[in-house]
């Protein structure tokens, strides 16, 4: 998300918050799914700026305003998962799954993908995500989180061919070029590989493209050039500090002298000597 999004928050909120107190006193059956609606929005902005607590409320008012809002769901899920709840995340996101049909599934089948990865459970998170892609073969996040995982999981030529795939859905999306690239390095077309990732650089990827990037290289053993793209997200602003410790993508980069210098130079209150 960028800087400026963020600054127009507090402004959201406050127009969402008084339009939502403007149709509840209104209260008449067929303002319901409205109220449920002005819930669900507010929600997003309320876990986009960490506010969990705030935003479980809202997602259970939402649903007890309109109990046919079942993607309310997918919210409480995702704040459980980011409060380690979970057990209660897969509950929630099983919920919506069971209340939609088709295409609608995608979402929800793609958010127990994330819940699975987030506990290191590759194999059930390539389950979910490869359902999700079934459901919705339109759905990119459900792809680039298949591929991923894939490569996580050592399954390369389906990475790659899923990677392929996101590249004909999207072809100005920068991750499945730079990913593509990272992928045959190793292979035996490094041009073609290097081309890849131009392309991709070419498209103005954005820091958590980046570290994605640098996360895949680490993970393919191309250390130095790994290092190199790890700082130049760093430089644009990635700071989702704790998202790197814990990251299975990282765990090669965490043990280089070069991890420790960057991370005190970009957040010298959260490194200790």
């Amino acid at each position: 998300m960028s800087l400026g999004y963020l600054a127009l928050l507090p402004f959201f909120c406050c127009v969402l918050i008084t339009s939502w107190f403007k149709i509840r006193d209104l209260k008449p059956n067929f303002v319901l799914s409205t109220l449920s609606t002005h819930e669900g929005v507010l929600k997003q902005f309320l876990t986009f700026s960490e506010r969990y607590s705030e935003a479980e409320q809202h997602f259970n008012m939402a649903l007890q305003l309109d109990s046919s809002f079942h993607r309310a769901y997918n919210g409480i899920g995702t704040v459980y998962r980011e409060t380690e709840r979970y057990a209660e995340a897969e509950k929630a996101y099983q919920k919506n799954i069971d209340a939609s049909a088709g295409m609608d599934k995608a979402p929800s089948l793609n958010e127990m993908g994330n819940l699975f990865y987030t506990m290191n459970q590759q194999e059930k998170a390539i389950s979910y995500y490869r359902e999700a892609t079934l459901s919705d073969s339109t759905h990119f996040n459900a792809h680039s989180n298949l591929a991923t995982a894939l490569i996580l999981a050592h399954q390369i030529e389906e990475a790659e061919q899923v990677l392929k795939k996101i590249t004909r859905m999207q072809p100005e999306a920068p991750i499945s070029w730079l990913l593509l690239g990272a992928m045959g390095l190793n292979g035996p077309d490094p041009e073609g590989a290097e081309a890849n990732i131009v392309k991709g650089m070419g498209y103005e990827p954005e820091s958590l493209d980046l570290f994605f990037l640098a996360s895949a290289l680490s993970y393919l053993n191309q250390m130095p050039r790994a290092i190199e793209t790890l700082e130049a997200a760093l430089k644009m602003g990635f700071d989702y500090y704790e998202q790197m410790q814990d990251d299975p993508y990282t765990e090669k980069l965490r043990a280089q002298p070069e991890w420790k210098v960057l991370m005190k130079k970009y957040f010298p209150d959260k490194v200790k000597d």
